[in-house]
């Protein structure tokens, strides 16, 4: 018995490193521009994809994909904008986040 439960021991360690060792391996990968983080379900954003903006007024979110502004905060606001209208960043502002146009909202 105690080397049954000494081999499942062994093997269940083996299994953890198994898996650390797999998770390095997929973030070489992504480092090495092989894989998408987004295909890891990893975050995309870091403090280098990100700039913050001033924001000129006022704006109501007009969709539930979109964030109301208020003139005068700081916002965080994302460099990539694909797959956004022609004009439209992605930004956070107070834990929330989603789609705002730029022209007359914020000063960039």
């Amino acid at each position: 018995a105690a080397a049954a439960a000494a081999a499942r021991g062994s093997s269940g360690s083996g299994a953890r490193g198994g898996a650390r060792s797999e998770a390095a391996r997929l973030k070489e990968m992504e480092e090495a521009g092989d894989i998408s983080s987004s295909l890891l379900g990893l975050p995309q954003v870091s403090m280098q994809d990100t700039f913050t903006a001033r924001v000129l007024r006022n704006y109501t979110a007009q969709a539930p994909d979109e964030v109301s502004l208020r003139a005068n905060e700081i916002v965080l606001v994302r460099h990539d904008t694909a797959g956004l209208p022609p004009g439209w960043v992605w930004c956070e502002r107070g834990g929330q986040e989603g789609k705002v146009p730029v022209r007359g909202y914020l000063d960039i």
